[in-house]
């Protein structure tokens, strides 16, 4: 997934003629490893349910992926440091990331924020629009970020990362409803779900054709849209790295393409 961010920021140079920062696309692929490998080391039932071995794996290397975690905050704070602009928007964005996954107590009961219906998936892809396009516009050209490519440029990551997550969730269903987490694969069913995917597609490749050439885009469509029908958990390990590396994908069919 970190490598996916880092696609997907340096597509957001490219579209927007931003000279590439190295130092952003590392805040990215380190921000998103961090994150996503908090979440992973917090071990639910729905995750021993969807992903057991992972699980395990998780649990026989906690102490050696806490020690990462430590060391990869100076790397971060050094870079907002170099780029002092993002700090804030960092800092508010990284809020929710922390509580994503971590109950909160209201009236007697719990709830953590992926447990709100529907919210699980816009959550996720809004801060990854965050780190991947408005962290390196705001870097650019301060807060004035109103530019309408900006606009077309949010929506083309935030619908397809919505589609990646929501590919996750369907193979995540049976721990998901379990655990009542209010995915749309846990409220919906696999069908049903898969549906609003191939809507995200569609409004994505809506946004992405103020910006990239017809037949590159098509075809990255297409690609998701193959993963989407063919994907199976039988068969995860082999589409996994086509869905964790969305992003870089992304990169190369709509720049070279």
């Amino acid at each position: 997934m970190a490598l996916s961010a880092v696609g997907w920021t340096a597509l957001t140079f490219y579209t927007l003629q931003i000279d590439i920062d190295l130092l952003l696309l590392g805040l990215s692929f380190l921000f998103t490893w961090g994150f996503y490998s908090i979440d992973r080391m917090r071990t639910s039932e729905a995750d021993l349910i969807n992903n057991g071995e992972r699980v395990k794996w998780y649990q026989n290397h906690f102490q050696f992926f806490r020690k990462l975690i430590f060391i990869s905050i100076a790397p971060i704070i050094f870079i907002l440091i170099a780029r002092p602009v993002i700090i804030i928007p960092a800092i508010i964005s990284s809020v929710p990331c922390i509580f994503y996954a971590q109950k909160i107590r209201f009236n007697e009961a719990h709830f953590s924020l992926k447990d709100l219906p529907g919210l699980k998936v816009a959550l996720v892809a809004l801060l990854w629009v965050i780190l991947t396009v408005i962290f390196p516009s705001i870097n650019s050209f301060g807060y004035d970020i109103t530019s309408i490519k900006i606009f077309y440029l949010s929506g083309t990551v935030g619908c397809f990362v919505m589609f990646q997550i929501n590919i996750n969730d369907i193979r995540d269903i049976k721990g998901d409803t379990q655990e009542n987490t209010k995915s749309f694969a846990a409220m919906l069913g696999s069908k049903k779900s898969g549906g609003i995917g191939v809507l995200f597609l569609c409004l994505g490749y809506y946004f992405g054709t103020q910006l990239y050439g017809y037949t590159a885009l098509v075809a990255f469509v297409f690609f998701m849209l193959i993963i989407q029908l063919s994907y199976t958990r039988k068969q995860d390990f082999f589409w996994r790295m086509f869905i964790e590396l969305q992003g870089l994908l992304a990169f190369v069919m709509l720049t070279f393409c």
